[in-house]
């Protein structure tokens, strides 16, 4: 899973980041995957989305897109067609999770160094996340996209439940 690459001035277009243990070529958006590379990493195209599409995925040649731009699946027929294709595909927003946390406990807690802690044991549970949805998707051989919605359904089930029974209106 590859971190978000901050944008540097100083940096070429084409660039090479590190992820993984192993060095990622960044590419324009047209030619994402296009290219023999292992992995995609499209956080830098937050402003674009959609970038998974029909008419890109014909030319993914990796095994793997991970990253933080938001909504990369162009429409959700996208994650059947990389799942087809044998692409690992790990759900932007369970990936961008890790924002998310850091801002909400910010908010709720003032104390840094509890928040610190709060905030580091609630991202690394992203990867065991990130695990249950690759494996689900392998053991049902349906899409992670798929099985990231069904997950995030279930806790939003859940969470409506606890706030049903433990709130008074």
């Amino acid at each position: 899973i590859l971190p978000p690459v901050p944008a540097s001035k100083s940096r070429p277009r084409n660039h090479r980041v590190r992820g993984g243990g192993q060095h990622v070529k960044g590419s324009p958006p047209e030619e994402k995957g296009s290219r023999s590379s292992r992995k995609i990493n499209p956080h830098g195209l937050i402003q674009r989305g959609g970038i998974i599409n029909d008419d890109t995925i014909p030319r993914f040649k990796c095994k793997i897109i991970a990253g933080s731009a938001n909504n990369q699946l162009l429409e959700p027929q996208h994650g059947e067609m990389l799942h087809e294709r044998g692409i690992l595909y790990a759900p932007d927003y369970v990936i961008n999770a890790g924002g998310l946390i850091q801002v909400a406990d910010e908010l709720e807690y003032k104390d840094a160094s509890m928040r610190r802690e709060r905030v580091l044991m609630k991202t690394e549970a992203i990867y065991d996340i990130l695990l249950r949805i690759f494996t689900r998707s392998k053991e049902q051989n349906i899409p992670t996209s798929e099985v990231a919605d069904r997950l995030a359904e279930e806790r939003i089930e859940v969470i409506g439940k606890i706030k049903t029974n433990y709130v008074k209106r």
